[in-house]
């Protein structure tokens, strides 16, 4: 099939320049001072979205649990080709962004970020676990395909110029659908490496839920690691011309290679990868200039390489721990050595488009080696400046609370999430009529017409962080600065991981402030003996206090990350409800309404009647803030073991 010729449209290729920030090129932010407490973020809502997004960039036969249904099936034809006797499908995966193209080198990124999100989380994700592992599960049926013929990888389906040249629904798309692949003559080690990270982490993700669907994927990613190693060279060479303005690689192969055999060592335990990581790791260091340990994303994966290693049983694992808080002095704006700079708002930025995936994605390493750093009791060096790893907790909060709608323009960036968001974001399922709305084919040179209109955008892509505003913290809503407005799968899937551990938090404060109320009640009936002439209750008193102790320490353990505090909190809250327990007793309270009944005890002895309530709210209530407690404390400290 042939592009029709239509009006030409701003190209979306600048997302993939990767930033390069230089050292000494981070400056301290005008940070905005209103306090974490008086942020309400429903965190919960914001992870459900953030994965439900996943959901309209699908391409392929959409299953009957779609929820987004103003999307259809799209591309049902894709690869549909008989390769070395073995009939190929291609049908499947993910669109990268705003377009219709599938650049598997993004998703398969996007899937390992996915995957490692859920293995560090998934405790928490309570109902979204779900429809987070089918997210993880429909890239992995497309990359088994992309990987079925042997010493052959399919790197992208569609040809980005003519895709990018049309403003089609992908429904109606008739664009070019051909697709490129590496093979052992025309090597793709980056592709191919980062695809067998995505399958070696999914093997993991998915292994409690469908344990016989996850060890072929450990296996094929071993078989498509080896492939990558043996016939090592880059895709720039074997198909750049339809990759590199796009998706280019500027970090070079060896980072996705060592990325695979740590992944793959996680996922396996076999000495044969972490040997490889250890033999090999040499190559991305001086005077290799294809990236930085300060940097990570879709391209460079050193950072992550890093953070990954240092909470895993390895030889030498000091050196990759080094390189970790190396990166996080590079990443704070405190630090002497910062690399990164900050809008007058406090959001992380980087050189090149698409800025949000910077934030997310070193956001989510600062959370992951936070908590390796709370479990060993590490406080990291900056130079002079020592770092909690509460701090590191706390940048990345600010940074989720950015995009969520704490900053300047107090604007959501991400779409369907609260009040004010992006309306009119560079996407075309979302900006054409749906073909419910429309059953015609929307041409492509009819699209263009849609394109240029000033109303929102008719289909809401829930869920999808757009690229964000520009570095003085300033967005115009618009589709034609893709730069700023076109959502991507590889910025959302590094916010899986935190806006859960957030949502705990946001619910111990909901259940603190409810602890305040309860103590308010308790000193008023502590006091009601005194206005009759009567002894104080020293053991209720001892309670007010104790309960007052505790509602500090808690809130300053949530607000800090420190798990001691929040252990505290908890012992604290038992005894007071033993004190309060052992006060009414004494007092008979609970045998007098016992005995005269709640209608009886309501008419003749109500403040007793009001004492045995608090008493019994006052053990519900801690039984609530134990549960999220120890889910937060668990996910601040994790378990020792690697896997």
């Amino acid at each position: 099939m042939s592009s029709s010729g239509g009006t030409p449209l701003p190209h979306a290729s600048a997302r993939a320049t990767p930033g390069r920030a230089k050292l000494g090129s981070g400056r301290a932010p005008t940070i905005i001072t209103t306090s974490l407490a008086t942020l309400k973020h429903d965190y919960g809502d914001a992870l459900s979205k953030s994965i439900l997004f996943f959901e309209g960039q699908r391409s392929g036969k959409l299953p009957s649990s779609q929820r987004m249904p103003w999307r259809q099936d799209s591309a049902l034809r894709d690869g549909f080709q008989t390769v070395n006797k073995k009939q190929i499908d291609l049908v499947g995966g993910y669109y990268d962004a705003g377009d219709n193209v599938k650049f598997n080198f993004p998703m398969a990124f996007s899937t390992t970020m996915l995957a490692w999100s859920v293995i560090e989380f998934h405790e928490l994700m309570g109902s979204d676990l779900k429809p987070a592992l089918e997210a993880i599960q429909w890239a992995t049926d497309y990359f088994l395909k992309c990987t079925s013929v042997p010493g052959v990888v399919y790197a992208q389906v569609g040809e980005g110029h003519a895709d990018h040249n049309c403003w089609e629904r992908p429904e109606d798309m008739d664009t070019p659908r051909t697709f490129f692949a590496v093979n052992t003559t025309s090597p793709g080690s980056e592709v191919s490496g980062e695809i067998a990270a995505a399958l070696a982490a999914s093997s993991m993700a998915l292994r409690a839920s469908n344990r016989t669907y996850a060890a072929p994927l450990l296996s094929r990613a071993k078989t498509v690691f080896k492939f990558a190693d043996t016939y090592q060279g880059s895709y720039n060479d074997s198909i750049g011309l339809w990759v590199c303005s796009f998706y280019c690689d500027y970090s070079g192969y060896q980072d996705e290679l060592i990325w695979a055999a740590a992944w793959l060592y996680r996922a396996s335990k076999l000495p044969f990868y972490s040997n490889y990581v250890l033999n090999n790791f040499h190559k991305l260091e001086p005077p290799y200039s294809g990236g930085s340990f300060a940097e990570f994303g879709w391209d460079t994966k050193h950072a992550g390489i890093n953070v990954l290693i240092s909470k895993m049983d390895m030889d030498r694992r000091n050196q990759f721990i080094d390189k970790a808080d190396k990166f996080v002095c590079s990443v704070l704006p405190e630090s002497p050595t910062n690399f990164v700079s900050y809008s007058p708002g406090g959001l992380m930025f980087k050189a090149g488009g698409s800025n949000m995936q910077h934030s997310t994605a070193l956001s989510f390493l600062l959370i992951v080696h936070a908590r390796f750093s709370s479990r060993t009791k590490r406080v990291i060096n900056c130079s002079n400046v020592a770092i909690k790893p509460s701090r590191l907790l706390q940048l990345a909060r600010q940074q989720v609370d950015y995009i969520l709608g704490h900053n300047p323009l107090n604007m959501s960036y991400m779409v369907g999430y609260g009040k004010k968001y992006p309306k009119k974001i560079h996407h075309r399922g979302s900006s054409l009529p749906s073909t419910r709305d429309h059953p015609q084919k929307i041409q492509c040179s009819q699209g263009a017409s849609y394109f240029f209109r000033s109303d929102p955008n008719p289909n809401v892509l829930v869920g999808a962080v757009v690229g964000g505003p520009d570095i003085k913290d300033q967005y115009e809503d618009s589709r034609a600065d893709f730069v700023h407005s076109e959502p991507t799968t590889y910025i959302n899937a590094p916010l899986v991981g935190y806006t859960r551990v957030a949502k705990f938090k946001s619910r111990l404060s909901q259940i603190i402030l409810i602890q305040g109320l309860i103590l308010l009640v308790g000193a008023l009936l502590n006091a009601l003996p005194l206005t009759k002439g009567e002894d104080l209750d020293l053991l209720g008193l001892s309670s007010i206090i104790l309960s007052f102790l505790s509602i500090i320490i808690g809130e300053s353990g949530r607000r800090r990350s420190r798990s001691s505090f929040l252990k505290t909190y908890l012992i604290l809250s038992f005894v007071t409800i033993c004190l309060s327990l052992v006060s009414a007793l004494k007092k008979n309270i609970f045998l007098k309404v016992l005995q005269n009944g709640i209608a009886n005890s309501w008419e003749k002895e109500r403040v007793q009647f009001i004492e045995v309530a608090h008493i019994s709210f006052e053990v519900l209530v801690l039984i609530f803030a134990a549960s999220t407690t120890l889910s937060l404390i668990h996910n601040m400290s994790p378990p020792k073991r690697s896997s």
